[in-house]
């Protein structure tokens, strides 16, 4: 036991010899004669109810209320699914892409291949280079741009 249950185990039986020092005065022959008499009133009143006690009938109604519902929610939504299916098969046309959304695709498809372009150079370029061979390298593919469009961003 932890020692905060001793301390308190020990403080109990403290209290207890206190206690006993002290006579307990009998209760007095009415008190225990009207106690005696509302407890009998209280078992009459009680007899004379009927008891409400659960019964093994009460369990299996409320199962077999359980399982007809259960029935019955099934069976209606079979009844719908199976009507609602051949209606909105024949009400919803297919849907259509907006014209807008044909140049986007193009776009990103577009996009995506240089992507794959660019991969491809870089996994097979060297990167280990000097800084000074970086610098070279870098100055040679500004020249080539602005060989390639005069007048834009890396032009000299």
């Amino acid at each position: 036991m932890a020692d905060q249950d001793c301390k308190q185990l020990d403080e109990i039986a403290e209290n207890e010899r206190w206690l006993a020092v002290y006579s307990t005065p009998a209760p007095s022959a009415d008190s225990v004669e009207r106690a005696k008499a509302a407890a009998r009133d209280a078992a009459r009143s009680e007899a004379g109810r009927q008891r409400r006690t659960w019964r093994i009938w009460h369990g299996v109604s409320g199962a077999a209320a359980a399982i007809a519902l259960c029935v019955l929610v099934g069976g209606r939504a079979r009844q719908v699914t199976k009507q609602g299916d051949t209606q909105l098969g024949q009400a919803d046309p297919m849907p259509v892409l907006p014209e807008q959304s044909y140049e986007s695709i193009t776009r990103i498809s577009t996009f995506d291949e240089e992507l794959s372009e660019l991969e491809d150079w870089s996994a097979q370029a060297s990167w280990s280079v000097s800084g000074a061979s970086l610098f070279e390298i870098m100055d040679e593919a500004l020249d080539e741009e602005s060989l390639d469009a005069p007048g834009e961003n890396g032009s000299s």
